[in-house]
């Protein structure tokens, strides 16, 4: 009967603990203490260290590494908002636009948003329809510029005549071909939109064009 193998160990090179710096040689690969007094001090500094990276920040104003103030509450850090930043949010909100103001005090889009319901702020009915009234005429010039919303000659696609009403049949029918329709094409309504998106775009980039070239030559 043969005798059993011997397990042999493995051949570890000598090294220098992690706690007392001094040179011993380990029984595995992976020692990294020369005794258990350093192995339990090595697990009582990792403890410390995973302490002090996970710890609760303690609540308090303090200044970020971007420069700007910060509220620490828990373990979320909120903009801190000063008295300057707060009396002109209450006075220019009303009647500024919110991209305009949310520049000059620095802080996003939402946030500005954000902290003008905290407040229970409103924007000004009357100011509101006089941008209402700029953007349409804004998109009249558009629309006047490009010749209208239909070309002229431009032929409906709908064959009924104007006024008339389609009958229960009529409208089944037309439901049934459109989900025929979108089942033979199923990416073809996100092109249309894309489509159409484009051409908005292109157009109001040559409508802004137009606009500086005739600021120019005046």
């Amino acid at each position: 009967m043969e005798g059993k193998r011997k397990k042999r160990k493995p051949r570890c090179k000598p090294r220098v603990c992690a706690i007392c710096g001094r040179v011993f040689t380990p029984s595995t690969n992976s020692g990294k203490y020369c005794s258990d007094e350093c192995r339990r001090e090595g697990v009582r500094k990792y403890l410390r260290d995973r302490y002090a990276r996970t710890r609760k920040v303690p609540d308090g104003v303090r200044r970020g590494a971007d420069g700007r103030l910060y509220e620490h509450k828990g373990t979320t850090p909120n903009i801190y908002w000063t008295g300057q930043m707060l009396s002109d949010l209450k006075r220019w909100y009303p009647t500024t636009r919110n991209a305009e103001l949310a520049e000059c005090l620095g802080v996003s889009h939402r946030t500005l948003i954000r902290k003008a319901r905290e407040l229970g702020l409103e924007k000004d009915p009357e100011w509101l329809k006089g941008v209402w009234r700029f953007n349409g005429k804004v998109l009249g010039a558009i629309r006047k510029r490009n010749g209208g919303c239909f070309q002229k000659g431009h032929k409906p696609k709908n064959p009924f005549p104007k006024g008339h009403q389609m009958t229960p049949e009529q409208k089944e029918k037309q439901k049934a071909s459109l989900r025929h329709w979108r089942m033979a094409n199923p990416t073809a309504l996100r092109e249309m939109a894309r489509k159409s998106w484009e051409t908005r775009r292109r157009r109001a980039q040559e409508s802004a064009q137009g606009e500086e070239t005739t600021t120019t030559t005046k």
